[in-house]
């Protein structure tokens, strides 16, 4: 009876961990596009640097955006519009390496993180990215629409820095967007 009471217990636990694992997994991963959510930013990722920062730094920080995706909506629709960010969020998941991070932070809108990189490392990446987004456009079988991304790129050496850093990508890809979008933007005296 002891064996059957325990074997039950330890099935029950199991499973309810089980559960509780695949929660949280929902939890931190969006559900269009399987990447990342903002939540996993906060509650996952930066727990990790925090415990082991120096796996991490320095941290290479990457704002993208679909440019001008409001049209795209306007013209195709909205179901089209999910299938040009699943298409965007694939590209970007090819062209990085498995220890990166894409996180789809809202809209259109995403975060690629690169630790142990240097800004002229997140640079290229970006710029990479930019050019096989801008020379493959998004294709089914009643489209083919071409698609560019506008990117923001700055570096922290430390946790102090990422709050920092993460405003400054974001105003990089601002500028992008202000230069005339589809390009990577970042600021000269970071290194």
């Amino acid at each position: 009876i002891a064996f059957l009471s325990e074997y039950f217990r330890y099935h029950s636990q199991k499973e309810l961990s089980d559960i509780n694992l695949e929660k949280n997994q929902q939890a931190n991963t969006d559900p269009l596009t399987g990447l990342a959510n903002r939540r996993y930013l906060d509650s996952v990722f930066l727990e990790q640097v925090k415990q082991l920062p120096q796996n991490h730094f320095p941290l290479t920080l990457v704002m993208a955006d679909i440019d001008k995706f409001k049209r795209v909506n306007d013209n195709y629709g909205h179901d089209v519009g999910d299938k040009v960010i699943c298409f965007i969020a694939e590209k970007l998941q090819e062209n990085i390496r498995k220890s990166d991070v894409v996180i789809r932070i809202g809209g259109e809108e995403f975060l690629l993180i690169f630790s142990k990189s240097s800004l002229d490392e997140g640079i290229k990446v970006a710029e990479k990215i930019r050019l096989i987004i801008a020379e493959n456009c998004f294709s089914d079988s009643e489209h083919n629409i071409d698609i560019t991304l506008s990117f923001g790129v700055a570096i922290a050496m430390s946790i102090e820095d990422i709050d920092m850093a993460s405003k400054q990508a974001d105003l990089m890809l601002y500028q992008a967007k202000s230069l005339g979008r589809n390009r990577v933007e970042f600021k000269q005296n970071q290194s």
